[in-house]
């Protein structure tokens, strides 16, 4: 176990030892040439050979990089500069046979790709994922960490940072209290137009009135910004909703990184305090566009940050990440997030449902269902998932992915629950009992999760919130483990709503089919099924 001063850390105690941290100072001046020099200090080390490792994955993206690409130039030496022999293993490994008690390494880091996985590095800005630039080593990581962002580029005094990390009474001096945390800790550094609001909490809650950080690089204007945030703040109210209460932040902090820019992939990237939004798009043009993303990622802070598989926990930095999860990960926050929309007045009840007809048209015409179950699905994201998210495998005959798999079950599975419980109860009391018995506990150590979740406690959440195991029991064997799609033409008019064909048009690829209100298919929908279809939305 480790104890550490959460704000200016220094030294931590760790087992009864004190620990000094590992160093890392990044410095810019060669930021035109979209580079960044990089000095981290081990000190104490113990006895015997130093090995050092880029990563090779990243959290919340599950296949494999070669982040050492972008390595170079590097040195290890002692505290007073004589060199120290490295022996280059593997591409993304270097042992120091012999080290010194204290070593230094330096090293630069190319970098030109704004997206949430790797990093970009301009006269403007630095955009850094931790996994992408940062070298650790392995037993070491229960030692706290101290970042420092140093020298910035000519002509830049204005550069400001957002992250998660924790502050210290230098602006520009961070800290993590583990290995776990500073991974997944990205950084933005450069000129940061800011938006900041207090969440809103009821009265008696438990959970503290959490700060929420707009973090903005983008090309527009102030009003722009302003109303990116206002509707930030509806969708943080809604999220708030589904589960009761916020997660319990480390300092009470979540910050959005978000860089709108044309050289930007489309891209969001979930972390513990925070997230990253990445995108070729602007607010003027595709506000609401962006906003899903924001919804998407900010669920996150409790399904998959704290509510974790247990295939996911701890993060493997050196190897892919395989998790049968993924449908409920991804997928069931991919639901919500649209629901999220609809909820929040982003989104009229067509754009609602026009995302979740093409998740059902998906799932429910292709043949891939008969070839892999969700789970299989979830397994393949290594194979299927690339650096800007998305999967090409997803429109053949064999794989649907688990985004949209997780999505069209997050609808089956919620109108089933309301179905079962005559509108009593919902999918979203399936999240607040995942989230009582997996979430809140939390972790003895900032960035780790105590009690990660496996496929049986979703099976077990469901049958304690519908009163009805054999319920449960079907719902994972057949549609999640098995290869049944659910009769989503009977389940969504208990709404109101219906599956049809989808008309003739130049949309590509086209869906065959489609989600609608009764409504504008020419039919009146019942007072019951209006009921359930206004609980349902709010």
């Amino acid at each position: 176990m480790i104890v550490c001063a959460l704000v200016g850390l220094m030294t931590c105690v760790a087992v009864g030892r004190d620990v000094r941290p590992i160093d890392y100072r990044f410095s810019f001046q060669e930021a035109a040439q979209h580079r960044m020099n990089v000095e981290v200090t081990f000190t104490d080390l113990p006895d015997g050979p130093l090995q050092l490792r880029i990563s090779r994955s990243s959290p919340g993206r599950y296949s494999l990089h070669d982040f050492a690409s972008a390595i170079d130039g590097m040195m290890v030496t002692t505290m007073d500069g004589t060199p120290l022999a490295v022996a280059h293993g593997q591409s993304n490994e270097w042992t120091v046979a012999e080290p010194s008690r204290n070593v230094r390494v330096r090293y630069t880091v190319s970098a030109n790709t704004i997206d949430g996985t790797y990093a970009a590095i301009d006269d403007t800005h630095a955009h850094l994922n931790m996994p992408a630039v940062i070298l650790w080593a392995p037993g070491l990581e229960h030692r706290p960490a101290r970042v420092a962002l140093v020298a910035r580029p000519e002509g830049a005094p204005d550069w400001q940072a957002a992250t998660q990390l924790f502050p210290t009474d230098d602006p520009l001096v961070f800290t993590a209290p583990t290995f776990q945390y500073l991974m997944d800790s990205p950084i933005e550094f450069g000129r940061i137009v800011w938006r900041t609001f207090e969440a809103t909490v009821p009265s008696g809650a438990a959970t503290a009135t959490p700060t929420i950080r707009i973090a903005l690089h983008h090309l527009g204007t102030d009003a722009e910004a302003d109303a990116f945030a206002d509707a930030t703040r509806q969708i943080v109210e809604q999220a708030r909703q589904v589960f009761g209460e916020f997660p319990p932040y480390e300092r009470n902090t979540y910050t959005v990184l978000a860089d709108y820019l044309p050289s930007a992939r489309n891209d969001g990237m979930e972390h513990r305090n925070s997230t990253v939004l990445t995108s070729e798009r602007a607010l003027a043009t595709a506000r609401v566009k962006l906003l899903d993303a924001v919804a998407h990622e900010f669920f996150h802070g409790w399904n998959v940050e704290r509510i974790r598989p247990r295939s996911l926990e701890p993060f493997d930095f050196a190897r892919a990440n395989v998790s049968g999860e993924l449908w409920f990960a991804e997928g069931v926050t991919s639901y919500y997030d649209g629901l999220l929309m609809a909820r929040a007045g982003l989104w009229p009840l067509d754009d609602l449902l026009g995302d979740l007809g093409a998740a059902v048209s998906k799932v429910a015409t292709s043949p891939a269902v008969r070839v892999r179950s969700a789970e299989e699905m979830s397994r393949l994201a290594p194979d299927v998932d690339s650096f800007s998210g998305g999967a090409d495998a997803a429109t053949t005959t064999n794989y649907i992915s688990y985004y949209t798999f997780g999505a069209a079950l997050g609808l089956g599975f919620d109108f089933t629950i309301r179905e079962r419980t005559g509108g009593a109860a919902s999918l979203d009391d399936v999240m607040r009992v995942l989230w009582r018995e997996f979430g809140r506990p939390g972790g003895r150590e900032i960035g780790y999760v105590d009690r990660p979740y496996t496929a049986a406690d979703i099976r077990r959440a469901i049958a304690q919130v519908s009163g009805d195991e054999a319920l449960a029991a079907a719902l994972m064997a057949r549609y999640v483990e098995g290869h049944e799609v659910m009769d989503y033409r009977r389940l969504v008019e208990l709404a109101g709503l219906m599956v049809r064909e989808r008309a003739a048009n130049e949309q590509s690829p086209p869906q065959p089919l489609e989600i609608v209100a009764f409504e504008d298919a020419g039919r009146t929908p019942s007072p019951s099924q209006l009921a359930f279809r206004q609980r349902w939305l709010h």
